[in-house]
């Protein structure tokens, strides 16, 4: 602070910077700070001004994140647009808009995704952009693609792997790298390929070794490893789907909410595959324990069925033994 006595600018963006020493301790003070900041920077009309503006807003939204409030993030990050925008830095726009997209993508809200990936590529591929930022959108967007279900997008998400496969060719290893593997195999999951999108799943595992551990490296190790199920039981493989998914659960005991009930009522499917229809059950009640899901619909659908086949089996089986 003695630094900044005698320069306005410095003491007006001090807050800012104030609020990442406390951003984990002091959440909500953290964003107080952030929105202090911006307040003050609105006298400046300058790119390093509307920079930190837009940068502190993009903060707020992940503090809303962090709280699963998606439409406190979504009411942040638009404000933010303009900001980044104004500041002409393309790849910061264009990665705020990949940040909006990513959300819509969990969210299963797939078009309004396709149109924020299609804004924030125009972005990054007008610019003098890292390649990995490129690479990191590249392999985000062809994955919602994949995720739509919809056949007619899986082209434009070969065309984006094919684009990455070329960005990335030679380099070395990065969480991008694992981040196309991850893309990659879902793309020949989605082509009913499954020998091929366990290989580039095991590609992407063995490649996240390879670099600096972070939480986020493991957090993708353990996403890609979770992909591998979901080949293995649509190839009929229920064994092998199984081991996955119980040692997802020992790798991860501290998932969010949302993640367990996708994990349990998985768990709760393979058993049924596997004719295990009393293991099944039990999954399915740890499943029936965790809160709902706001984003939970098919889930509970599916629930709802199997709770009906588990009924209509148990009274047959009681009936069987009435009548015996």
């Amino acid at each position: 602070k003695s630094v900044i006595k005698n320069d306005q600018f410095l003491a007006d963006v001090y807050p800012f910077y104030e609020a990442y020493t406390i951003w984990s301790a002091e959440p909500d003070r953290s964003k107080a700070l952030f929105l202090k900041a911006d307040q003050q920077l609105k006298k400046y009309k300058t790119k390093e001004a509307f920079y930190l503006r837009a940068k502190s807003w993009r903060n707020i939204a992940i503090l809303h994140q962090d709280k699963d409030d998606d439409i406190g993030f979504v009411d942040a990050m638009l404000k933010a647009i303009p900001l980044a925008k104004e500041s002409r830095d393309s790849s910061f726009t264009g990665t705020i808009y990949m940040d909006i997209a990513n959300l819509f993508t969990n969210q299963t809200q797939f078009e309004k995704a396709e149109a924020n990936f299609t804004e924030g590529l125009k972005f990054l591929r007008a610019s003098e952009v890292n390649y990995l930022d490129l690479a990191n959108m590249l392999s985000a967007a062809a994955r919602s693609f994949l995720l739509s279900k919809k056949e007619a997008k899986y082209p434009l998400a070969k065309g984006m792997l094919d684009e990455e496969e070329a960005l990335l060719k030679d380099k070395p290893a990065t969480i991008e790298k694992a981040e196309y593997f991850l893309a990659e195999g879902m793309y020949y999951h989605a082509m009913k390929q499954y020998d091929k999108s366990i290989q580039s799943f095991d590609n992407g595992v063995a490649l996240t070794s390879q670099i600096e551990q972070t939480p986020y490296v493991e957090y993708m190790a353990n996403a890609i490893e979770y992909q591998k199920y979901f080949s293995y039981r649509d190839d009929g493989n229920h064994v092998a789907g199984l081991k996955i998914l119980l040692a997802y659960l020992k790798r991860s005991p501290s998932i969010r909410i949302g993640n367990k009930q996708r994990v349990y009522f998985d768990i709760a499917v393979t058993y049924e595959a596997l004719g295990d229809k009393s293991k099944a059950y039990e999954w399915l009640k740890k499943y029936s324990t965790v809160r709902d899901s706001v984003y939970d619909i098919d889930l509970k659908e599916n629930v709802a069925k199997m709770e009906v086949r588990f009924n209509t089996s148990e009274k047959e089986r009681r009936i069987a033994i009435l009548e015996a």
